[in-house]
């Protein structure tokens, strides 16, 4: 694993490496090592760079706010969400400005209605 580590460095330096980002999660079924034949749900993070159209994907076994927070500590830009509460953590970073796609298109429906 350490002889990856440098390209897996590198990966991660050139998707953050962008002002804009779209960030989500999404389930996948992980083979336990300690049960034969049984699966768990596991958590893909996935961060999108729209403007080169590079993706990084990080596995992590739950589905908190701690792991994506820990991956974007120095990242400065937009950072666009599906609004899942999670999210919410990324309004208290510094230089981070969030929006989630959902929950806009809602409150424009409703001051719409209005």
């Amino acid at each position: 694993m350490r002889l990856i580590e440098p390209v897996h460095d590198l990966h991660c330096w050139q998707v953050l490496n962008t002002n804009y980002l779209n960030v989500d999660e999404t389930t996948i079924k992980v083979l336990d090592k300690d049960k034969k034949q049984t699966t768990h749900t596991g958590y893909y993070w996935v961060y999108y760079d729209t403007q080169r159209k590079i993706a990084l994907f990080d596995y992590q076994p739950g589905r908190g706010a701690l792991s994506p927070k820990a991956m974007l500590h120095k990242f400065k830009g937009y950072l666009k969400t599906d609004g899942y509460d999670a999210s919410e953590t990324f309004d208290k970073v510094e230089g981070v400005t969030p929006f989630a796609a959902g929950r806009m298109r809602a409150e424009n429906l409703r001051s719409q209605r209005l």
